[in-house]
């Protein structure tokens, strides 16, 4: 999608294994990649947002596809609606980018905001469907995305 290159030579080895590993690459490269430079747009928005408003919050972490913001309480409402906006249109895709933004006094409280909780293992990156499976798995199920 942005042009990345990912050169595989595994796909010339002789070696059966490898020539298999080298096709899973070949799968897997271009949905991480885009998910990779999906967030890394994003990144780049949200540091520019909160630099141009001058805002004491700054951007301290990114986390496979999740941003950390160390937010000060006075700018916490403007921080999240920056961030959100951010990231749901990093890229406009024929499906819609989903972003939760969660708070807490650090990244563990954040993301288990809960003690009920319907363990799922779902990964994958930014625009990859994971939201559109956790959202059908709440639907049905009652799962919650932690």
């Amino acid at each position: 999608m942005f042009g990345r290159i990912r050169p595989i030579p595994e796909f010339a080895s002789k070696n059966f294994m490898q020539r298999q590993f080298g096709e899973r690459i070949a799968m897997n490269s271009p949905i991480q990649g885009t998910a990779a430079d999906i967030i890394k747009i994003a990144m780049i928005r949200v540091h520019k947002k909160l630099k141009e408003g001058n805002y004491k919050s700054r951007l301290i972490l990114q986390i496979h596809d999740e941003l950390l913001i160390e937010t000060y309480k006075d700018e916490i409402d403007e921080v999240k609606q920056i961030l959100e906006t951010e990231m749901v249109h990093a890229r406009d895709l024929a499906v819609p980018l989903i972003a939760e933004v969660k708070q807490g006094i650090n990244w563990y409280e954040a993301k288990n905001k809960t003690k009920e909780k319907m363990v799922i293992g779902i990964t994958g990156g930014v625009g990859c469907g994971k939201s559109t499976v956790l959202n059908l798995l709440e639907e049905k199920y009652g799962a919650k995305d932690y």
